[in-house]
């Protein structure tokens, strides 16, 4: 159940948190949209990280071109002159490309954690001001794990869909490089990429369902935990140690068989997209690639650059599946947060009013 304030976005019904129903998507606009409202007092730092980002992209994409120059305009033509001036290019290019990282890591990090650092300000004050009626029907254990593990999972997904941004930047850069040396070579490498869209859909029907599992277990595992610890004298004066323990391995259980069905998921994957990296290769490069070669359309280098191209093609989809699951549990986090942040104080408060009277 969510709020029923019509400028509460967020907002759960009867000032309660629900756990269990915050599963989260890939990618949520709501949360997006809401989230980036606070990266507007950083502007300047966001600006510097999206520059530095582009331009390591763009470089991370174009070195396999110059090696490609090196191969066919120098070293094939047996210039020692262009070999110089490639090499000197080539220590350009690195230094530029080192740079650029740098910047990135650096004004990310501070964009994101001088947003995480308002949130955590916020989320404190507004729980400040919830009435007592709130936290007698709320589990602290919600409530605690809102305010360190979701902010935490923020902190951790912050720089990954950064850097998300520039694997996808590098992607399109490698596609128009490939288009633009050879397209009958470039079409030829990509066949593969059809396929893998088709086993992405496919998987993320299964994946979505095991993640949405782990939430809604980590969440009972948690408020089990605080409530326990916060209750033990009362535990222990019931003598109810053996019954919360059976109770606790239960949902402990529960949560263990989530996350192995979710490595199972997230395994069968991984090998697949090695699988069609080979294939891309295989008949990309060597098959295609061989064959014009021998008819005297092709260089070696254009061959070469197109190896480099293909694996940092894929490489940047082999990271985005690994990093789908934290970003569907980033986006459950963002919910989260701001259903905390949407909480009404006066509800409770005139709720209390009404049954006192």
């Amino acid at each position: 159940m969510r709020g029923t304030s019509a400028d509460s976005m967020f907002a759960p019904s009867n000032d309660q948190l629900t756990d269990e129903d915050v599963v989260g998507r890939v990618y949520d606009n709501k949360v997006v949209v809401r989230f980036t409202s606070y990266i507007k007092p950083y502007s300047k730092f966001a600006f510097i990280a999206l520059g530095s980002l582009l331009v390591y992209a763009a470089f991370n994409a174009g070195i396999p071109l110059l090696i490609m120059y090196g191969i066919d305009w120098a070293i094939a033509e047996g210039q020692v002159n262009r070999v110089h001036i490639i090499g000197a290019a080539f220590m350009v290019i690195t230094v530029i490309h080192f740079l650029s990282n740098r910047l990135q890591f650096i004004y990310i990090s501070r964009t994101g954690q001088h947003i995480l650092y308002d949130l955590r300000t916020g989320m404190f004050s507004h729980l400040q001001n919830q009435s007592n009626a709130f936290y007698n029907r709320t589990p602290i254990g919600r409530v605690m794990s809102r305010m360190q593990s979701d902010i935490l999972q923020l902190q951790e997904t912050f720089e990954l869909l950064a850097l998300a941004l520039a694997e996808l930047v590098t992607v399109g850069a490698i596609i128009v490089l490939m288009l633009w040396v050879n397209w009958q070579l470039a079409l030829v490498c990509m066949i593969v990429v059809p396929v893998l869209t088709l086993i992405m859909m496919y998987w993320q029907r299964f994946a979505r369902h095991s993640f949405m599992r782990i939430r809604r277990a980590i969440a009972m595992v948690n408020g089990e935990y605080n409530q326990n610890i916060t209750g033990v004298r009362v535990v222990q004066s019931l003598n109810r140690q053996d019954e919360n323990l059976e109770h606790f391995r239960e949902l402990n259980t529960e949560y263990l068989n989530a996350n192995l069905e979710a490595a199972r998921y997230s395994g069968l994957l991984q090998p697949l997209v090695e699988l069609l990296i080979g294939l891309g290769i295989g008949m990309g490069v060597v098959l295609f690639g061989g064959f014009l070669l021998q008819r005297g359309s092709l260089e070696v280098g254009v061959l070469v650059a197109f190896a480099f191209w293909i694996q940092r093609f894929f490489e940047p989809i082999r990271q985005l599946t690994m990093q789908y699951s934290q970003l569907q549990r980033a986006m459950a986090a963002g919910v989260r947060i701001f259903e905390v942040l949407d909480l009404d104080p006066g509800y409770s408060r005139q709720t209390r009013r009404r049954n006192v009277a």
